[in-house]
Order: structure tokens, then sequence, then C-alpha cells
């Protein structure tokens, strides 16, 4: 076989590994939206709604709600953040993350042809409609391993491990960062000591909702051995585990390593 053929060959089947994504993603979706298991917006947006209209209001957001997979754990600049949009429809909420999450993907994917490899990972096809964040999380580890940190700072906000993918050179450009979303709740100083205590409170018993069975202090020992071994891949995957709450739909994360290994070739150097 000559290599134009064997180069052809090869085409053919990420073309066509790429069209089975398509269209497992869209026969996903349909199967949820007509049985109901999914809806526009999801429920985390109504959480985020939730948030930002009793901050409006004055109420503390930082509470154990009766529904505990409905309580907030992200820290004060997105309660001031969604505040400032919670007035919006929850549908258009729902709509822009879809849109956002899944532009997150398109960059992790670096074109559309790998898009549609990103989209064979089942749990892809149950974050889009969540409401959740997590690919954009995703897409901020990545980039933070590029040497672009500002995304992985307030990706950090909200779920901590991000930071891990932050090089020591890059920490300037991300303390700028850290230091707006600080200005940003200066009206409101008082969420921050609610929010630590709400995080010291929640960590003295099990998190809410159903999680990968390996505890907290094992996943942090393992992300601590793969920063030792300080490859792309290998840091993304330490911010990965190391997430605080990693419920199994969080598991769409493991795009980001995956991103780095088979992404476009723009991989910075990663240093300690």
């Amino acid at each position: 076989m000559s290599n134009r053929s064997r180069a052809d060959l090869i085409a053919l089947a990420r073309f066509g590994l790429s069209a089975s994504g398509y269209v497992f993603l869209a026969g996903v979706l349909a199967w949820g939206f007509a049985t109901g298991s999914f809806t526009i917006p999801g429920g985390d947006v109504l959480v985020y709604d939730r948030v930002g209209d009793d901050l409006r209001a004055g109420l503390d957001v930082y509470v154990r709600q009766v529904d505990p997979v409905t309580t907030f754990f992200y820290a004060p600049p997105w309660a001031v953040a969604f505040a400032a949009v919670s007035w919006l429809p929850t549908q258009t909420w729902g709509l822009a993350i879809v849109a956002i999450e899944t532009a997150a993907l398109r960059y992790l994917a670096g074109s559309w042809l790998r898009f549609g490899w990103f989209c064979l990972w089942p749990f892809v096809a149950w974050e889009l409609p969540s409401g959740n964040i997590n690919l954009l999380m995703a897409a901020a580890v990545v980039a933070a391993v590029r040497g672009e940190p500002r995304a992985a700072v307030v990706m950090a906000l909200a779920k901590i491990s991000p930071a891990l993918a932050i090089r020591r050179q890059d920490w300037r450009k991300a303390l700028t960062v850290l230091a707006i979303a600080g200005a940003l709740t200066l009206p409101w100083l008082w969420l921050w000591p609610a929010y630590v205590g709400h995080l010291v409170a929640a960590m003295s018993g099990p998190l809410p909702g159903p999680q990968v069975p390996i505890s907290f202090p094992v996943r942090l020992a393992m992300a601590a051995a793969l920063l030792i071994v300080r490859r792309p891949w290998a840091v993304a995957l330490a911010a990965v585990i190391a997430t605080p709450a990693l419920y199994f739909g969080s598991l769409v994360l493991l795009v980001a390593p995956a991103a780095l290994l088979v992404g476009p070739r723009r991989r910075a150097p990663v240093e300690a």
C-alpha cells in the first residue's frame, strides 16, 4: 500500500470516528429531551439564578438548602456575577451556557473534526444541557497548562483545583485577575466569611450527590504525584481529580488531559 493510500485510509477513519461522535451526541440529546431527562434550563442554571436573586434581595446565599444538591459552593465573585444577570429569563441562561460550553469543547478539540471524537465520551452529551460549567473548567485548565492562566483563576474561584494547572511563571497575570475578582465583591465583603464557614461546615460531612468513590485525601495524593510528572496531560489530570466534589458527571473533565494528548500542538512546557 502506498503512502498516499495509507494517508487516505487514516483520514477516512478519522472522519468516520468524528461522524460517529456527532451521531452519538445527537442521539443521546434526542433521547434525553424526548424522555424529559434533559431540559433547558438545566438544574444548575436554576441554582445560579436563585443565588443571584437572593444576593440582590440581601439574603445569605451560603446556606444549606432543603435539597442539598442545590446548595451553592462557588466563591463570592461568582455570586456577584450571577446577581448581575439573574434578572434574565432562565431559558436565556440555559441556552447561553450551552453555547459557551460548546465553544469550550471546540477550543479543547482544536477542530470540528476532533470535536466529534470528544463527543464519543458519553459524559459530554449529559454535560451540555445540564447547565453546569465543567467543559468551561476543562478549557481553562488546558489554557493554563499552555501558558494562559486567567480563565483558570476564574474557574478556581468556582471549583478550586484549576489553580493547580497554573504555571509558576504565570502567577503574576493570575494574581491580577484574582485582584479584580476580589474588587467586585467589595460591596458584599460579608460574603467571604460566610463562604469560608460554608466550606468548613461542608467538610465535616459527606457532600451531596453521587460521587466517584475515591476519597478526597486519596485523590489529592494522586494529584500531587501527577504534578511531579510535570507533563501537560498529567497536570491537567491532577486538576481534574483534585476537584473537591468529583461527581460522576464531573468525569467529563477528562476531556482536558485528552485534549493535551490528541488536540492541536500548542503545548507550553510545564515548569515547577
